[in-house]
């Protein structure tokens, strides 16, 4: 399955944890794994503790994203499907550690 085309989302009141202790923990662990799968998925992450209003939007928002995403998204993915991948497929963003 080479470049498929995702969007991974949340809503505004999904994430009640920290902005760095979650939200970005989550994302920076489950990146290796899609990186060496080539998916680059269009983000829609939303916080309303740490999002920019009216949309509550993190990512991208208060983090942008490093690579221009395929325009439509064909399968939309929540994050919370991506944490019990996570807990599969850990790994260390910029670790020579591989999956642990």
């Amino acid at each position: 399955m080479k470049n498929p085309n995702y969007k991974i989302t949340t809503t505004k009141d999904e994430l009640k944890g920290g902005l760095f202790g979650e939200i970005v923990l989550c994302v920076f662990e489950i990146l290796p794994y899609l990186f060496s799968r080539s998916i680059f998925p269009e983000w829609d992450v939303k916080s309303e503790l740490y999002g920019i209003e009216p949309n509550y939007t993190v990512i991208p928002g208060v983090f942008d994203i490093a690579y221009n995403p395929k325009i439509t998204s064909k399968r939309e993915i929540r994050l919370s499907k991506l944490r019990r991948l996570r807990r599969k497929h850990i790994s260390v963003l910029g670790g020579e550690i591989g999956n642990i």
